[in-house]
């Protein structure tokens, strides 16, 4: 056993050298290259982004009620999709997850709650329509998909 080995079986550290790969040039010592990417970092832009004030107020939202209405979608879609009703996009399959179901459920449903503060009643009552179809296929969905019991015996 050489001696380097007897050292490090005691635990003992022997030396080795750190070679930086990333660096364009390859070189050994990059500590030359890393003060400047640090600037770099560092570096605020000097112009902020420019973005036309008529296209901000179409893709950007002004505000919660702005938020919760985007969320409103989605977690409808996702709901539908995870009752079993409608085919997941990514996956193009009926992919059911009741678990999943109930929390999107119960989120639109505190969503519709919120919204119902600044919507006219006519809107509120769609939503509050929406709300009660997407339980009552929910309900039916997991009644069908649960085993019957008295069809054990």
């Amino acid at each position: 056993m050489s001696a380097d080995d007897k050292d490090n079986a005691e635990g003992k550290d022997t030396p080795f050298e750190v070679t930086d790969r990333r660096s364009a040039s390859g070189r050994k010592d990059a500590s030359r290259a890393a003060p400047a990417e640090e600037e770099r970092l560092d570096e605020t832009p000097e112009t902020p982004l420019e973005i036309d004030p008529e296209l901000a107020k179409q893709l950007l939202p002004q505000n919660v009620y702005d938020v919760l209405s985007g969320m409103l979608l989605m977690l409808t879609d996702l709901a539908w999709q995870k009752i079993g009703l409608t085919v997941s996009p990514v996956s193009g399959q009926i992919e059911k997850d009741f678990a999943q179901a109930r929390v999107a459920i119960d989120t639109v449903s505190f969503i519709v709650d919120q919204l119902g503060r600044i919507t006219p009643p006519e809107q509120q009552r769609d939503l509050r329509t929406l709300v009660a179809n997407l339980q009552v296929n929910y309900a039916r969905n997991i009644r069908e998909s649960s085993p019957d019991p008295s069809e054990g015996s």
